[in-house]
C-alpha cells in the first residue's frame, strides 16, 4: 500500500479526570474530566481542527467519550461526524483495586518486590503481578469484574484495532481519531508494533500517538505528541 493510501490513526489519551487528580486507580471505573481536562481536550481539538476525520472512535468509558466530543467540537474539516464506542478500547481492569488509592496497589506489589524492582518492572510483569494479587485478596463477597492479565488485555486491544483497520479499508477511510487510555495505548503499541511497553513513560493526557495501518500491519509514526495541544492553546489564548 502506498504512503498516500496508509490509514492514519490519531490515537489520543483522554483528558485529565477527577480520579487522575486524586491518585486513584482508574481502569474500568470512571470519572468525568476536570475543567483543565475539558480545556486541554478543546486545545487538542483546535490543533487538529483541519484534519478531516473519516471516523471517530473511543472506548465506552465516559472520560474517553467526553474527550472525543470536546476534540471534535473544535473541528472544522469533518462533516456529519458520529462517535462509535468500542468496549475493547477500555483501560485495563484492576478488579477490586478500582477506585482505591494507587498507594494501596503499590503497597501490595512492594510487599514482594524491592522498590528498584518495581521501578524497573516491565508492563507485562506489572499487569500480571497486579492481576495475581488482586485475585488473591479479592473479598469473597465482592460482586465485581475480576482484574485482567496482560494476555487478556492485549488480546482485546488488538482485536479492536484490527476491527477499526478492517472497517477503514472497507469504507476507504484515511484519517481516524481514536480516544483511549494510558496503559491501553502502551499495551496496544507492544501488541501491534512490537514497541516495548513502558509504564514509566506513559503518554500524556490528550497527546497523540500516530499509528499507520497498511492493510496488514500497524506502524508507529509518532508517540506522545503534545504539539496539537500546544498549537490549540496558542490559537485560543492569543
Amino acid at each position: 500500500m502506498a504512503n498516500n493510501q496508509l490509514i492514519n490513526i490519531y490515537l489520543m489519551r483522554h483528558g485529565v479526570t477527577m480520579l487522575n487528580t486524586s491518585n486513584s486507580v482508574q481502569g474500568w471505573a470512571d470519572s468525568p474530566l476536570t475543567p483543565d481536562g475539558e480545556r486541554a481536550s478543546e486545545y487538542a481539538g483546535m490543533g487538529l481542527k483541519e484534519v478531516a476525520f473519516d471516523a471517530v472512535y473511543s472506548s465506552d468509558s465516559g472520560r474517553a467519550m467526553q474527550t472525543a466530543q470536546h476534540v471534535m467540537s473544535e473541528n472544522i474539516a469533518t462533516v456529519n461526524w458520529s462517535l462509535t464506542t468500542e468496549k475493547g478500547l477500555r483501560e485495563l481492569c484492576f478488579g477490586s483495586f478500582e477506585g482505591r488509592s494507587n498507594d494501596d496497589l503499590w503497597e501490595v506489589l512492594l510487599a514482594e518486590a524491592k522498590e528498584d524492582d518495581i521501578n524497573n518492572m516491565d508492563m507485562p510483569t506489572f499487569v500480571d503481578a497486579m492481576a495475581y494479587h488482586e485475585a488473591q485478596q479479592r473479598p469473597s463477597h465482592a460482586n465485581t469484574w475480576p482484574s485482567e492479565n496482560y494476555d487478556m488485555f492485549t488480546k482485546r486491544l488488538s482485536q479492536s484495532f484490527y476491527k477499526i483497520g478492517a472497517k477503514a479499508l472497507e469504507n476507504d477511510q484515511r484519517n481516524i481519531l481514536v480516544v483511549s487510555h494510558g496503559l491501553s495505548i502502551q499495551a496496544a503499541l507492544e501488541a501491534l508494533t512490537e514497541t516495548p511497553a513502558d509504564f514509566n513513560h506513559m503518554a500524556m493526557n490528550n497527546s497523540i500517538t500516530h499509528l499507520q495501518f497498511d492493510g496488514q500491519q500497524f506502524h508507529l509514526a509518532a508517540y506522545n505528541d503534545t504539539s496539537y495541544v500546544e498549537i490549540g492553546r496558542q490559537l485560543i489564548e492569543e
